[in-house]
């Protein structure tokens, strides 16, 4: 089974803004060893669609 998605650690900034940068996501550890556990959603979460999404352009 593939793993339940990628990481992100997000620091607050002031005024209570955050910087999220994707290109620091990681796999989790269980990916990698498979003495780690992965935490998966309840069957009943997930979505049987496809969810495009992408880069918005912004003016």
């Amino acid at each position: 089974m593939a793993p339940p998605g990628r990481y992100l650690h997000i620091e607050p900034m002031p005024g209570g803004r955050a910087l999220i940068d994707f290109n620091r996501a990681y796999n989790p550890f269980c990916e990698f060893n498979e003495k780690y556990t992965c935490p998966y959603a309840p069957e009943e979460n997930r979505l049987e669609i496809a969810i495009r999404a992408g880069e918005k352009r912004f003016r």
